[in-house]
């Protein structure tokens, strides 16, 4: 980075008070002869220190139209942290979301800030629920508005159905977000687990397989379907490790009083043909295993040599339930100090 340029950005973190940091940071960006880097700059601090301030808005409302895409894409970020209740900001952002021949970068910026913003707008969720149905939208695009509407559409049917519908029919990456999404909205609907649960085992769609498992992880406390599903998952050596990865992840989440749920993660955590799937058994066994007997020994023999990712979250892990237990106190300190440990051990033991 320039030297001009981390100056500027530098100012504009310190800025927080000083009277003179806005009206500066307004000159910068309002220059369009300044360098485009400074210019990004000014208009993201902005969008840290303009609260309040009108000026600001209606900078950030005409740089939506700047020349510069990188501009506009950092003017909508802004605006989605400055802008909630006024109504210029909404249907300015609305505006360029909505255009198919806005950059896919500033849409994109446009639909989260829409999402941070505007809980309660049916145009926003019109025009998001729009784009996401457009299999001829970009799928970034079309992802983004899933996401965004997981942020608005709690209780909205319109929403729930066309996050499902794209969650079995879209591209692998529009999938993922739907996935998403549901976890943000399904707490309480009876449709969207089962749709979930199909989709863990669906192997057309690995994304959607493996966004919806861990969508199951906020959603399907005490349901042993979810549970049952998750052991499944986790437990077949057929199962891609991604999947088998965000199974272990959710069952850290959900299964603190299932009687299967830590001997399944013991099991896996010596599964040799996943690498991964050891690392997250033990994480997951970090949040689980408090007062089960069985745990901390399995994650003391785990740091004996299956691998440098296991071994430091055995390492986190142990630190999570080892309190007042003597060995595990003299294991951490040994790893902690022992020069001939690798260095990334002794780090997840501080």
């Amino acid at each position: 980075m320039e030297k001009h340029t981390w100056i500027k950005r530098t100012k504009a973190r310190k800025g927080t008070g000083n009277p003179d940091v806005v009206p500066a940071l307004l000159k910068a960006f309002s220059n369009t002869d300044t360098d485009q880097r400074v210019r990004i700059a000014a208009v993201t601090a902005l969008g840290q220190l303009g609260a309040g301030n009108p000026d600001v808005i209606s900078a950030l409302l005409k740089a939506l139209s700047d020349a510069s895409a990188n501009v506009q894409r950092e003017a909508a970020t802004a605006l989605g942290q400055l802008g909630a209740g006024n109504p210029d900001v909404i249907s300015a952002l609305l505006k360029a979301f909505s255009n198919a021949d806005t950059d896919w970068q500033v849409r994109m910026a446009s639909a989260i800030a829409l999402g941070q913003l505007e809980a309660d707008n049916p145009d926003v969720i019109s025009a998001l629920l729009t784009v996401l149905s457009n299999a001829d939208t970009d799928w970034y695009v079309r992802g983004t508005s899933a996401i965004a509407l997981g942020q608005l559409g709690a209780g909205n049917p319109d929403v729930t159905s066309a996050l499902l519908t794209v969650l079995s029919d879209a591209g692998a990456n529009v999938q993922r977000a739907a996935a998403t999404a549901l976890g943000q909205l399904g707490i309480g609907n009876p449709h969207i687990v089962p749709t979930l649960l199909k989709a863990v085992f669906n192997t057309d769609g690995l994304d959607a397989q493996h966004a919806s498992a861990i969508a199951l992880g906020q959603l399907g406390a005490g349901n042993p379907d979810v549970i049952s599903a998750l052991l499944k998952a986790l437990s077949n050596a057929d199962t891609n490790w991604r999947v088998r990865v965000a199974a272990a992840t959710a069952l850290g989440q959900l299964g603190i009083d299932n009687s299967h749920i830590v001997p399944t993660l013991l099991k896996a955590i010596f599964n040799a043909d996943g690498f991964d799937v050891q690392r997250a058994a033990a994480i997951a066994l970090g949040q689980l295993g408090a007062g089960n007997p069985d745990v901390v020994p399995a994650l003391l023999k785990a740091l004996s040599g299956v691998g440098i990712g296991v071994q430091r979250a055995a390492v986190i892990a142990l630190g999570q339930l080892g309190a007042g237990n003597p060995d595990v106190v003299s294991v951490l300190l040994n790893v902690l100090f022992n020069a001939n440990i690798d260095w990334q051990l002794g780090i997840a033991a501080w």
